[in-house]
């Protein structure tokens, strides 16, 4: 049984990003495994997973696995025919140009900052504090994106943003809350989106590690 307790920082910050379960396959995890797999994502907000080969469906049933019920997708959702059955699922969202169109690129909304709960006000009866993980698996990446720079994907330590503030900026953070307006839906061009107005408070507490940290979109 191979524990993933020894694992490596894949990034130069005091938290975010850890490798784990170095030499496992996501596919045939034990329980012990799982358990370590959450406990560290839960401790370090990023953690990477090297040298996995899946299909859409096979990361799809590790989220269900791993962490229950899933968010958004579902049987509603439409999959294009012309794309690879290996990148398609009813809970896996593409991003890039997997027709190998250039100037077919889905999903450029993400490269601006944004909030990976953008989606959550638009659906139903679902907290904005609720707890969420996204998961990113990278199937092929160019050397350079569209602007010639090496592609990269970033994150900020919202913990640490609430935790470098001094007390009576906290305090008053911990008063005030706001609308979310999601930049991926509110921002389309030419589309009516009926966008549901949910508050939720500018400190938002972890769910399971009772942290504290701003949530600003």
């Amino acid at each position: 049984m191979t524990s993933i307790t020894q694992y490596k920082q894949v990034q130069q910050h005091p938290r975010l990003g850890v490798e784990v379960l170095q030499g496992c396959s996501l596919i045939n995890l034990t329980n012990l495994q799982i358990r370590e797999f959450k406990q560290s994502l839960w401790e370090h907000g990023v953690v990477v997973v090297r040298q996995q080969n899946l299909t859409a469906s096979q990361l799809e049933e590790f989220a269900r696995n791993t962490f229950g019920d899933l968010m958004f997708g579902g049987y509603a959702k439409t999959l294009d025919p012309d794309i690879s059955p290996d990148l398609r699922s009813q809970y896996v969202n593409i991003l890039g140009n997997p027709k190998g169109l250039a100037q077919d690129v889905v999903g450029k909304f993400a490269w601006q900052w944004h909030h990976d709960k953008d989606g959550i006000p638009c659906t139903e009866g679902l907290d904005m504090n609720a707890l969420y993980v996204v998961m990113l698996y990278g199937v092929k990446v160019p050397p350079e994106g569209m602007d010639g720079q090496p592609h990269t994907t970033e994150f900020i330590d919202m913990v640490e943003a609430y935790n470098n503030l001094d007390l009576q900026h906290q305090q008053q953070l911990e008063k005030m809350f706001m609308y979310h307006a999601p930049p991926m839906f509110s921002k389309r061009a030419n589309t009516q989106v009926d966008i549901p107005q949910k508050m939720h408070p500018i400190v938002s507490t972890h769910k399971v590690t009772g942290q504290k940290g701003l949530y600003l979109g």
